[in-house]
């Protein structure tokens, strides 16, 4: 009887060790889930990105051709038109590798009112979609890449993403995962500043950020 009980009670102390290790591994895929971005109501995210080394988001509603920023530090977000983005700079290292901006009149009227110098140095006299190849771009290492968004508000004109914040080597799967990441973001972001070249809207210049409650975990579009 003892010899038909211990082999039983083996099973089920094995079943019992493997149920809380799978149950353990799901939560913990679900605890370190990426975050989607709270944007206020009526703000469809079709794509949205969370810092992993920061506190800032970016979401883009599609159907109404809307951007929205958000600072979890502050637990603010804004919602920008495509007429109130007027350039875009994606760098790695601190090197331009991908920019655009606004060239149509009112584009440019914009752009003359925030440049500053420090802001100039990203920005001024550039070509819609100019590239530039970095003079480190031989170095086997990276260690940060970043989209820079020069919007259309006096006080806060820079929002800064970042997708890389630590020394990674070129080729490995963090380095690529955010060099696409932010490649994807900048190309998009030059499609909405283009749109509003042809439009030429009128923007408003961005008043006080929106205080939302913070974004809760969710899926994040690669």
């Amino acid at each position: 009887m003892e010899s038909v009980f211990i082999p039983i009670l083996i099973f089920i102390i094995v079943v019992a060790v493997l149920m809380v290790l799978f149950m353990g591994g799901d939560s913990g895929k679900k605890n370190q889930g990426p975050k989607i971005i709270g944007c206020p109501p009526g703000f469809n995210q079709a794509l949205a990105y969370m810092e992993k080394y920061g506190e800032t988001g970016i979401a883009y509603d599609e159907t109404q051709k809307l951007l929205c920023v958000l600072h979890q530090e502050t637990n603010q977000s804004r919602v920008l038109s495509p007429a109130n983005i007027l350039a875009a700079a994606f760098l790695e290292d601190g090197m331009v590798l991908a920019k655009s901006l606004r060239t149509d009149e009112q584009g440019k009227a914009l752009l003359s009112s925030l440049l500053t110098e420090e802001i100039k140095v990203l920005f001024e006299d550039i070509t819609e979609a100019s590239t530039t190849t970095p003079e480190g771009a031989n170095k086997p290492t990276s260690q940060t890449i970043e989209l820079k968004i020069l919007i259309n508000d006096p006080d806060n004109p820079v929002q800064t993403l970042n997708f890389l914040n630590m020394e990674a080597k070129r080729g490995g799967l963090i380095y690529n995962e955010a060099s696409a990441n932010a490649k994807n973001w900048q190309d998009l972001l030059g499609f909405l500043i283009r749109l509003a070249g042809k439009k030429t809207p009128q923007p408003q210049a961005q008043g006080a950020p929106q205080s939302q409650p913070a974004a809760t975990p969710a899926e994040q579009p690669s």
